[in-house]
């Protein structure tokens, strides 16, 4: 045992001693800029207007080996900052944020035995700060969050009909924890916290566990220069402490279950390299045992209480439609300006959640959003790994629902922003 020890050690030692002497594929792409937002307030307040900063950065790298030239080790760190006021979701409710930013740390290998079969293994720690009040302290908040988890891939590809086709099979494992998180419930006494109360009676409300199953195909269409690309996700949600709430404001022994199903079918053509054209749709069904127990602001008087089933349950369709345009003349520099110009629509129908008027009385239809976005990107190399880019972006967001006491649901949102980077 002792031999077969040393002897692994050593092969180890020896790989490690290797790693860059066959290939070392660097990557790196940095991007920093001024930004401007301009967010309507809601319930009459005045509008919001804000000047911001905001900087990404993306890095990682592939290194083998000359003894395991066929495994590829995948350090990764992504990480986003923004200081612009804009709406965030959290919990299909729409906050607003000042200050947001996300860390993401990832590591794992690829195996890559032939030209046509990988395997992919990654795990990863993600850090999320959402600061929701200029007042508050950064690194606080309500929704921060932590993930740590994993995933594995299967990657085949194959020819049907002389049809290139890429297969991708999945399985990703999230453990979502929010450490700060608690609610003014959690100092009420034992006995009246189970009572007429939602469910957030307890710090791990929010704590969920993600198991996630997905399969992805990409063809090209012969040797034409259109593609496609169409998904499908199933997401298995268990909350770790959140009970389901029974009629009477009661907390049943069942937790809280979420599901998500996704379709979604991505068609790219490219008259160039630079230039084309790109239709997306995606279909999400979300699926969920919670309920929720309306005291319109009474918490004397139970007669005007609203029970509503499966509160959290809607349909949702995404359509997306850009243009990829490279201009035909170089401009200040010895490269072309590329355009993008890009529109989406997004439909949400819920499946029992009534709509609110501005008195917070219920209508008799249930909840639908419709939002859509238009967006302006330009983008030009200065050197070859220099550039600069401006994007401009209109979002507006319809509602029936028209109490926005607790969530905004009916405004707009424009952005405007300036920056550069640099691209390895």
């Amino acid at each position: 045992m002792k031999k077969l020890l040393f002897f692994i050690i050593n092969i180890l030692i020896f790989g490690l001693n290797n790693t860059y002497s066959s290939e070392f594929v660097p990557a790196l792409d940095l991007n920093t800029g001024a930004t401007y937002s301009y967010l309507p307030g809601v319930s009459g307040s005045e509008p919001d207007h804000s000047l911001g900063f905001e900087a990404n950065l993306a890095t990682s790298f592939m290194a083998n080996t000359d003894f395991l030239s066929f495994l590829w080790f995948i350090p990764t760190l992504t990480f986003n900052y923004s200081n612009t006021a804009q709406p965030l979701n959290i919990d299909d409710e729409r906050f607003l944020f000042s200050q947001w930013m996300d860390i993401y740390l990832s590591g794992g290998i690829n195996w890559q035995s032939t030209d046509d079969w990988e395997l992919r293994c990654r795990g990863f720690y993600r850090k999320d700060f959402s600061q929701q009040t200029k007042d508050e302290q950064f690194g606080t908040g309500l929704y921060d969050y932590i993930d740590t988890g994993f995933y594995i891939e299967n990657v085949n590809k194959f020819q049907y009909y002389y049809i290139p086709i890429e297969t991708t099979i999945g399985f990703k494992y999230i453990d979502r924890k929010f450490p700060n998180y608690k609610t003014l419930l959690t100092a009420l006494p034992e006995e009246v916290s189970e009572y007429k109360e939602s469910p957030n009676t307890y710090t791990k409300e929010k704590d969920t566990l993600t198991y996630s199953f997905y399969i992805d195909n990409n063809l090209q269409w012969t040797d034409s220069n259109w593609f496609t690309r169409l998904s499908f996700s199933y997401d298995y949600i268990p909350y770790i402490e959140q009970k389901v709430i029974d009629i009477d404001g009661s907390l049943s022994d069942a937790r809280r279950i979420d599901r998500y199903v996704t379709l979604s079918l991505t068609v790219p053509y490219y008259a160039t390299e630079m230039s084309g054209v790109e239709f997306g749709y995606e279909f999400i069904n979300k699926m969920t045992n919670q309920n929720y127990l309306d005291t319109m602001g009474t918490s004397n008087d139970f007669s005007d209480d609203k029970y509503i089933e499966t509160y959290y349950n809607y349909y949702q369709h995404l359509v997306k439609f850009a243009i990829n345009y490279e201009f035909p003349h170089k401009l200040l520099s010895n490269y072309k300006p590329i355009a993008i110009i890009g529109l989406s629509l997004d439909i949400t129908q819920y499946g029992t959640r009534l709509a609110k008027n501005r008195e917070g009385k219920y209508k008799s239809e249930k909840q639908l959003d419709n939002n859509y976005t238009l967006s302006l990107n330009i983008r030009q190399n200065i050197t070859e790994i220099w550039n600069y880019y401006f994007t401009i972006a209109y979002t507006k967001y319809n509602s029936n629902m028209q109490w926005e006491t607790f969530g905004i649901y009916n405004y707009s949102y424009l952005t405007i922003f300036l920056g550069t980077g640099i691209s390895l």
